[in-house]
């Protein structure tokens, strides 16, 4: 799965990334609507590149499943900000065992939750979120810009 040239991407019904997929994100907004807003597979093959993006969940679930890498960096003009969760209330999930999840920018949640359950890893410059949980063997590195 390859998204080439720049822009706005709206994903109105949400994006499913499946298992093994390799996902690579050309630099543009990319904005994710729907019940599932984004979501990614369980199995250590599951990737995602993205260069110079911002990823805008603007309504619905954002939930990045176990076992998966995702290599993140932000587009200039958010101010370092490359996963924004908009949802109030909602939770954005960073899976579980062996994910690892390396924003270069930051993770900014401010009406919601960032949750990661057990055995992860987190690096990123920083994370604002109204609550935050982080379980069991989980790594997590914050980084200067």
């Amino acid at each position: 799965m390859k998204f080439t040239g720049g822009g706005t991407y709206w994903f109105e019904n949400g994006l499913a990334i499946p298992n093994d997929a390799h996902a690579t994100f050309a630099s543009a907004t990319y904005i994710f609507d729907g019940t599932t807003a984004l979501s990614t597979g369980n199995t250590s093959s599951t990737k995602i590149v993205a260069n110079n993006v911002l990823f805008y969940i603007e309504s619905g679930a954002a939930s990045f499943g176990n076992n998966g890498s995702i290599a993140i960096s932000p587009l200039s003009g958010y101010q370092g900000v490359d996963l924004w969760d908009s949802v109030v209330g909602g939770t954005l999930s960073l899976g579980n065992n062996s994910t690892s999840v390396n924003t270069y920018g930051g993770i900014y949640v401010p009406y919601g939750a960032v949750l990661d359950s057990n055995n992860g890893s987190i690096s990123t410059t920083f994370i604002v979120a109204s609550t935050a949980t982080f379980n069991n063997g989980l790594n997590v590195n914050i980084t200067v810009p």
